[in-house]
């Protein structure tokens, strides 16, 4: 099963656009139980598109999805900024979907997931139908999205639903 955190990927890389690119992260530190763990954050893109929009890139080891499968599981240990649109928290992903072409078919979106801004970390899981990670997302396979505040990552993994 492909994860990652700062420091520690397993089969899935996190990207970086150098500002003002469309996908600029950063690693931080945060309090989590009393001790600092590293975690990534979103910056502003910059002026690129709208410059509310926080997107984070990542790569899957191509060995991952060797054989076309019809889905994916991805699970995101994560917190949104405070000012963070609490419905836009989703993903785009390169998909073999034949009912779409070209771009959408290279950033097929998920529904979003309503986030619930608390203390701690929230769990997302995003069901990621024929999935193609080839690379066609800007370079990658998927991206976390959302509006208005940054994304922080804790960890990220995938898994072939069942």
């Amino acid at each position: 099963m492909p994860s990652a955190k700062p420091e520690e990927e397993l089969g899935i890389t996190a990207g970086n656009f150098a500002p003002p690119g469309d996908g600029p992260i950063k690693v931080i530190e945060v309090e989590d139980n009393g001790s600092k763990t590293k975690v990534w954050s979103t910056v502003p893109k910059g002026n690129i598109g709208n410059p509310n929009e926080r997107f984070f890139y990542f790569d899957v080891d191509p060995m991952f999805l060797y054989d076309q499968v019809d889905a994916v599981e991805l699970t995101v240990i994560y917190r949104l900024g405070p000012n963070a649109d609490a419905n836009s928290f989703g993903v785009n992903y390169d998909s073999y979907c034949p009912a779409l072409k070209g771009l959408d078919q290279a950033f097929r979106g998920t529904k979003p997931q309503r986030v619930e801004q608390k203390d701690g970390w929230n769990v997302a899981v995003f069901q990621l139908p024929e999935p193609r990670f080839e690379n066609r997302s800007n370079g990658f396979d998927f991206r976390l999205v959302a509006t208005g505040d940054e994304i922080i990552v804790k960890c990220i993994s995938l898994r072939i639903s069942k």
